[in-house]
């Protein structure tokens, strides 16, 4: 029997059927909130994608380090660190559907994803910029942090742990790793 938990429904998209490609995910919790992620060599397609145009925040991510950025033009920044970066092996864009984000939410976003990269240790050393000072009132403040609880545990889910902490023997079965032995027709969307 369920707990007193709220019960959410993920939608996952795998582009190309699997988890290699480009992953989008959104959840009944979320709003309008959407995630992408897209392995280095499948980022063009991300980058070609409708989700490159709005403003929001990126990742540029190795197994154990992040580069936070944000951006008006997603596509173009992500674009310049393909050429200025090559340590980083996956990217996970955070955006909405109907591009409700502004400067200041992302500046705001960044600057807190930058804390706690920083403060697990994670944080790439070029990522000296702290982020914009944000100002957003309390109001959206509560806004944009429920935003960034969702978006930390859709990323959790698809194995992403560079904000927190992994204990040693959770390691073993990540959340990719789960979904991994989901069966997942080409081309189909699936709900966890």
């Amino acid at each position: 029997m369920m707990s007193n938990a709220k019960a959410k429904t993920i939608n996952l998209l795998l582009y190309e059927g699997t988890l290699k490609g480009v992953i989008s995910m959104a959840d009944s919790s979320w709003n309008s909130g959407e995630l992408y992620s897209a392995l280095r060599e499948s980022v063009d397609d991300l980058i070609s994608s409708d989700a490159c145009s709005k403003f929001g925040v990126y990742l540029l991510l190795s197994e154990d380090m992040v580069y936070v950025g944000q951006s008006s033009d997603l596509s173009k920044r992500i674009k310049q660190h393909i050429i200025g970066k090559d340590w980083w092996e996956r990217v996970v864009v955070l955006t909405t559907s109907d591009d409700s984000l502004n400067r200041s939410d992302i500046d705001y976003l960044e600057s807190i994803l930058i804390s706690r990269a920083g403060q697990s240790n994670r944080l790439d050393c070029e990522n000296k910029n702290r982020g914009n000072i944000p100002k957003v009132d309390r109001f959206r403040k509560v806004v944009l942090e429920q935003y960034l609880d969702e978006a930390l545990f859709l990323m959790e889910l698809i194995g992403i742990s560079v904000f927190g902490e992994v204990p040693k023997k959770a390691k073993k079965k990540t959340a990719a790793a789960l979904i991994k032995s989901v069966t997942v027709n080409t081309k189909s969307e699936i709900e966890i």
